[in-house]
């Protein structure tokens, strides 16, 4: 019984570490969208402050130079910019706080939850290196290929903690699965599963291009952006493609052969991949700013729920096999 309660009030935490890691994941790409990457130049403060300024007549005359990263010197003072940038870093400061939770409410249950404890611990060690890594984003003064690294790590800490989410789930074999032979269904599902991961990187390339446009471009014109893309914006368009249809013929093959709990997932599936596609379309078409974040944040949402999926379905064909 005292275990119930300790696993109760470790589920629970666990849930408000993936709703906040996230919201963290959307703010991240809401700094990538509107330029404020470098809204704090420094690490861990901002322009050497605990509390950023809110005017430049908060900052010494020459803070150009003496905030100037890798010997080039930032651009003019922008309070919204500094704010996103500084809000982000409060919220990777709060996931930090959430897990350390996570971890002593996982304490009690070691050893009657050996893997969702490790897993606990490996969720701290990741978000460390993520801000670590967000520290080196900061001080190579946004290196394209370092902030893609950082949203892919962010990526792999949800796919920890929606695993481990799993792990704390009361999810027994789904007997109805027998009748559509489990194992051609769950290799479908992980190479679709694959796919997506695939295609979330690739468009982790084709934000690179963007935001090198965007630089060239003052973060102006957003309607030639897509335009100077080159053919790795081809690749991802394509995937989009073919993850869309794929998921839409799963969903009316399979949907009426499985239980509802399976059925629930699959049109969480179908329904996630069908908004990401349509905002997809709609940043090829107008590139609106408000899009890329929310793009990003359904993206990583697709890719969690697909995982959780696809667990479940292992889970499954094993209780058969």
């Amino acid at each position: 019984m005292k275990d119930n309660l300790e696993l109760i009030k470790f589920r629970k935490s666990l849930i408000v570490t993936i709703v906040i890691t996230y919201l963290l994941i959307m703010v991240g790409a809401l700094v990538r969208s509107t330029g404020s990457g470098m809204g704090c130049p420094d690490w861990p403060k901002c322009f050497g402050q605990y509390i950023p300024p809110t005017n430049i007549s908060q900052l010494p005359t020459n803070y150009k130079e003496i905030f100037k990263v890798e010997g080039k010197t930032i651009a003019d003072f922008n309070a919204f910019h500094t704010w996103v940038e500084y809000l982000n870093r409060l919220l990777g400061v709060v996931v930090g706080f959430v897990i350390l939770a996570m971890v002593y409410f996982a304490f009690p249950i070691r050893k009657t939850h050996r893997k969702v404890w490790l897993s606990t611990l490996f969720s701290l060690f990741l978000v460390l290196f993520i801000g670590w890594v967000g520290s080196k984003v900061v001080s190579s003064n946004l290196a394209p290929i370092k902030i893609s690294i950082h949203m892919i790590l962010a990526l792999a800490l949800s796919f920890v903690l929606v695993g481990t989410y799993y792990l704390t789930s009361n999810i027994t074999a789904i007997e109805k699965i027998k009748e559509i032979n489990a194992k051609p269904f769950f290799n479908y599902y992980l190479a679709l599963f694959l796919t997506t991961v695939v295609q979330i990187f690739v468009g982790t390339q084709v934000r690179q291009q963007v935001d090198e446009i965007s630089m060239k471009l003052q973060n102006t014109h957003r309607e030639h952006w897509i335009e100077n893309l080159d053919f790795t914006f081809e690749i991802h368009k394509f995937f989009a493609g073919f993850i869309l249809f794929s998921f839409i013929g799963i969903f009316y093959y399979y949907r009426k052969k499985v239980t509802p709990q399976l059925q629930s997932l699959i049109t969480q599936n179908t329904i996630l991949v069908v908004i990401e596609f349509l905002l997809g379309d709609i940043l090829n078409f107008f590139m609106p700013a408000f899009a890329q974040p929310i793009h990003l944040l359904m993206a990583n949402l697709m890719a969690g729920s697909l995982f959780y999926t696809l667990i479940v379905l292992n889970k499954a064909r094993a209780d058969i096999e």
